[in-house]
């Protein structure tokens, strides 16, 4: 067993970089999404309300992901 357990939206997030616009932090690899800290946060916890807040490359492709796996 995993502690601490991952975060829910873990395999959502897989194959993409996240980066903070409101402070020096970034975490993974692949196309770059970017948002407020507290923005990136909610989407780690799987909460849909953030996706209309990210930019970058990656934004689109992460949102649309989001959306399917919801669905």
């Amino acid at each position: 067993m995993r502690w601490p357990p991952p975060f829910p939206a873990t395999r959502k997030l897989e194959g993409f970089r996240l980066t903070a616009t409101d402070t020096s932090w970034n975490i993974g690899d692949g196309p770059d999404v970017q948002a407020p800290v507290s923005t990136l946060l909610l989407l780690c916890t799987g909460r849909p309300t953030a996706l209309t807040h990210l930019s970058g490359k990656g934004a689109h492709a992460l949102t649309t992901r989001f959306l399917q796996a919801s669905s």
